[in-house]
């Protein structure tokens, strides 16, 4: 999911339309742990570097919206809808 968060809008698509349906929703919630632990090494970068500020507080944010989107995936939440709205969410982050 990172590379397609740095690409188009079509890449972010086509993650989206990979998502299996309901059925896979613990498949879903792991690669969503998974990618709160890709944040979460950025930040211990940051953290490690001086000047990094930036990219600490970018790192943060997108810890935040992983762990919003995994809150909602308890519940009754289309992955494919939710992958596409978390990646549409995280490019903004890398653009700004």
């Amino acid at each position: 999911m990172r590379q397609a968060v740095t690409g188009s809008a079509a890449e972010r698509a086509v993650l989206a339309l990979r998502q299996p349906l309901a059925q896979a929703r613990g498949e879903f919630t792991a690669m969503l742990d998974a990618l709160v632990g890709v944040y979460q090494g950025e930040l211990r970068v940051a953290a490690a570097n001086a000047g990094q500020a930036r990219r600490a507080r970018r790192a943060l944010a997108a810890i935040d919206l992983v762990l919003a989107t995994r809150e909602q995936a308890q519940g009754n939440v289309n992955p494919r809808l939710a992958v596409g709205a978390l990646a549409g969410e995280l490019a903004g982050l890398e653009q700004g």
